[in-house]
Parts: C-alpha cells; sequence; structure tokens
C-alpha cells in the first residue's frame, strides 16, 4: 500500500475502532439470536484486524526492523563505555575505600604512639618520684642517726615520725607527630556513597524463614509463568499448596 493510501485509509480505521469501543461495555449473550449476533460481529472484528494489519503492518514492521536495528547499534556503542564508566567507579570507590583503610591505619598508630608515650611518661614519673622519695627517706635516716649518735634522741625521734615531704614530679608534655595520612580522594563532580545490594545465597533458607515468620512474604515471588504452565498442564489437577487453579472459558473463532 502506498504511502498516501495509508494516510487515506487511517481515519476510516480510527473512526471504526471508536465506535467498536463504544459498544465493549454493552456486549452481552441473553439468548440464540444474540448468540448469533455475537459470531457475525466477531468475524467482522476478525476482518477488521485484517485491514487494520494490511494498512499499518508493514510500517510497523519496517518502524521496528529499524527501530531493532537503531537499538541494536547505540547498544553496541554504549556498552564499552557503560562497562568503562562502571570499571572506573568501582575502581574508584576500592581507591576511596583504601585511603579511608589507610587513614584509619594511621590515625590508629598515632592513637597506639600516644597512648605508649604517655605510659612511659608515667612509669618514669612514678620511677622518679620513688627515687626522690627514697632519697628523703635515706636523708632522714641518716639525720636521724647522727643526732642519735650525738645524744640528741628527742631530735632522732622527731626526725624519725616527721612525715617525709618530696617535690611533686610533673609528666612533660607528650608529643605525637600528625598523623601522616593521606587526604581523601576528590574531583569536582565527584562524590561517594554506599550501594548495597542483597544476594540470595540459600533459597531453601529463605524460604524457611519466610514459613517461620522470620522474614516477610513479600521477599519471595512465585514463578507466574512457571504455574500457568503446570495449571495448563495439570488443570484441575494442579496440587500445589497455596494455589489453586482458575479456569476461565473462551471462545475461539477462525477470522
Amino acid at each position: 500500500m502506498t504511502d498516501l493510501a495509508t494516510i487515506e485509509a487511517i481515519p476510516a480505521l480510527e473512526a471504526e475502532a471508536a465506535a467498536i469501543a463504544t459498544k465493549i461495555l454493552l456486549i452481552a449473550i441473553r439468548d440464540a439470536e444474540s448468540f448469533a449476533l455475537a459470531v457475525e460481529d466477531r468475524a467482522e472484528i476478525k476482518r477488521r484486524l485484517a485491514r487494520i494489519e494490511e494498512v499499518l503492518g508493514p510500517i510497523c514492521a519496517t518502524a521496528h526492523t529499524a527501530w531493532k536495528t537503531a537499538v541494536a547499534k547505540r547498544e553496541g556503542l554504549r556498552q564499552p563505555f557503560v562497562e568503562a564508566d562502571k570499571a572506573y567507579s568501582r575502581a574508584m570507590g576500592a581507591y576511596e575505600q583504601e585511603q579511608e583503610r589507610q587513614r584509619r591505619e594511621a590515625e590508629e598508630q598515632a592513637k597506639r604512639e600516644r597512648e605508649r608515650l604517655e605510659a612511659a611518661e608515667r612509669a618514669r614519673v612514678a620511677a622518679e618520684q620513688a627515687r626522690l622519695r627514697k632519697e628523703a627517706e635515706d636523708q632522714r635516716i641518716a639525720e636521724a642517726a647522727a643526732a642519735e649518735q650525738r645524744g640528741d634522741t628527742e631530735t632522732a625521734a622527731r626526725l624519725i615520725e616527721s612525715p617525709i615531704v618530696t617535690p611533686t614530679v610533673a609528666p612533660r608534655p607528650i608529643f605525637v607527630p600528625v598523623a601522616l595520612a593521606p587526604p581523601k580522594p576528590a574531583a569536582p563532580g565527584v562524590a561517594f556513597r554506599d550501594n548495597w545490594s542483597a544476594v540470595v545465597d540459600d533459597l531453601s533458607a529463605l524460604v524457611r524463614a519466610v514459613a517461620e515468620g522470620k522474614a516477610a512474604i513479600t521477599l519471595l515471588q512465585p514463578d507466574q509463568t512457571a504455574l500457568n504452565g503446570l495449571a495448563r498442564s495439570l488443570k484441575g489437577a494442579l496440587n500445589v499448596p497455596g494455589v489453586r487453579a482458575v479456569n476461565e472459558r473462551i471462545a475461539a473463532q477462525r477470522a
């Protein structure tokens, strides 16, 4: 059919489609006469469908072929770029995570070094305080012994009973160099985010969890295609728990 003939035929087809659309809600068969009319109407519908296909089928086929060719070409050209973009995205995410790991490791190392230095300083202060106390204790004993030798027992007793006073050892400030951590990767237009997904490693375990009420039933999706295939094969003998076979009687009519 020529393009001009197609253009001229379309308005008539549109009018016929609009007319049949108004009759759909009124379709009912109550007796043998309305049944016979339904057969005639369906025969006419078959002819109209054939006419629509005759007029627009070639255009659709050509357009569909062109569309499939264009889509295939587009996807073929896009695929390596899309895969490269995904590879870059994964590599950049792995790099950012590695930089973050190194940063945390550097911070943890600096923290451990500070704790080590603080513990060492506390030990030094305690040792120095103990040394000063021992020196003061030795000096007091020596002075008391000297007083005792002089016969000054009162001074000796006072020295022995008096508390030992030692200077307080102040801890020295702790200096830990700033952790040499790599800078966070950044670039204009680049942002990092988590992209979580779920992987079903054990379908049976998931089914059991749903059956036991430990997981929502919405996590399972029935295979409607497989179930319909079973219904067509087994008909009323279909026996799957939770599933029933439904039959809708329809009429087939040749054109």
